[in-house]
């Protein structure tokens, strides 16, 4: 038997009672809507760029959105981009389509994987670990950064495919 969902009365009152239950729940749920609402308005990664802006403090946009020195590499690869068109092709089954890989000896999802991003404690709790959790659960390709806030053998721990 499921649960009937709780009103905004309820969960309020259960979060001032210490109920984890309905905590967990609660923090599911807005994650969940939060998902959702990306969904809908994310359509590249170019996307993510004013929504980062608007919600991050000053400091820790520039470190994410910048790059090295005078922001040569990034403006190359930019352009490198937007050399390229895609041309959709609509009407045209999709169902066998495999982006998976092999690397390495490994099969992965995905041509691509998460970059190391030093320091990327400060935009999650075990930034590190989340990343390279997400990545495994992705079944694409991580990359721990030098400067990270937490030991090698945890991420290990958490998510064994993690580069180094």
């Amino acid at each position: 038997m499921s649960a009937a969902p709780l009103d905004e009365t309820a969960q309020t009152a259960a979060l001032q009672c210490g109920d984890k239950k309905t905590e967990n729940a609660s923090v599911a749920a807005q994650g969940e809507r939060q998902a959702a609402w990306l969904k809908r308005r994310v359509l590249s990664l170019k996307d993510f760029e004013p929504l980062a802006r608007k919600r991050l403090p000053k400091p820790l946009y520039a470190y994410v959105s910048g790059a090295v020195e005078d922001n040569i590499t990034l403006a190359q690869n930019r352009q490198s981009f937007e050399d390229l068109a895609l041309r959709p092709r609509v009407l045209v089954g999709v169902s066998t389509r495999d982006m998976s890989f092999n690397l390495f000896g490994r099969q992965y999802a995905a041509p691509f994987g998460l970059a190391p991003m030093g320091i990327s404690a400060l935009f999650a709790y075990r930034g590190d670990v989340v990343m390279a959790e997400a990545a495994s659960q992705a079944r694409v390709p991580a990359i721990m950064s030098g400067s990270s806030l937490i030991r090698l053998e945890e991420v290990m721990e958490a998510a064994p495919g993690t580069w180094f």
